[in-house]
């Protein structure tokens, strides 16, 4: 029998019925506690086969496991991370995030990215108008996530609208050898570092446009047309 650790696993889903017992059965021999976060479901949550490795994919550092009175979560609409009060270690484990559902439904991800750009506009929107309500762990001199937050926040977002998803895409799937995954890889570093960011700026663009154009605030914008109250 494998070793119980002291570790609390925080899961947060949304319609994840098909992926989530596999999710569970992968960590419940090893931790102690584990938290499901739903996001209002409305499949029976509650009751691309490919690995990509490249185009910065992998190894890709992300915090997993952190004692609960030393973590905070960010207090933003997307992308948020885990704020940790001391040090971190980096592990030889790799974690492999596999959406069997998505991968023999490629619309699955593109409605599930749809609604990631909405909040991701919002979140932009917000730092740009009011940064005092969006945290943020941006630190040139952190470790790997805190300066990828850092350069996002400060050089990604500062270059032109529609402009910059052509340059990640390039930085993505040329310097990074995003060309190596195949035409798997194609696909998704297309979809994911060029179709996800330009339809973000899509919607900044169409959000401040209306908000001019109306002569109303951003926060009343976004209620009156995505019907989500910042």
């Amino acid at each position: 029998m494998p070793k119980i650790l002291p570790i609390s696993a925080i899961i947060i889903t949304y319609n994840e019925q098909i992926n989530l017992p596999d999710c569970l059965t992968s960590i419940t021999d090893y931790i102690d506690d584990t938290i499901i976060v739903d996001s209002f479901s409305t499949d029976k949550t509650l009751e691309m086969n490919r690995w990509i490795k490249h185009g910065g994919m992998y190894p890709n550092d992300f915090l997993r496991v952190f004692k609960k009175s030393k973590g905070l979560m960010e207090d933003r609409w997307m992308d948020e991370h885990i704020q940790v009060n001391g040090k971190t270690l980096i592990s030889n484990i790799d974690v492999i995030e596999s959406n069997f559902d998505r991968q023999k439904n490629i619309s699955l991800w593109t409605i599930k990215h749809n609604n990631y750009s909405t909040r991701e506009a919002i979140d932009f929107l917000a730092s740009k108008y009011n940064p005092a309500t969006v945290n943020s762990i941006a630190n040139l001199s952190g470790n790997k996530t805190e300066r990828k937050r850092w350069i996002k926040d400060n050089i990604y977002f500062r270059l032109p609208l529609f402009l910059r998803p052509f340059l990640y895409f390039i930085y993505r799937y040329f310097f990074q050898l995003g060309f190596l995954d195949g035409k798997e890889g194609f696909i998704f570093h297309t979809l994911h570092a060029f179709w996800y960011r330009f339809l973000v700026d899509a919607k900044i663009y169409q959000i401040e446009g209306s908000a001019k154009r109306e002569n109303m605030t951003i926060k009343e914008i976004v209620k009156q047309n995505y019907g989500i109250e910042i």
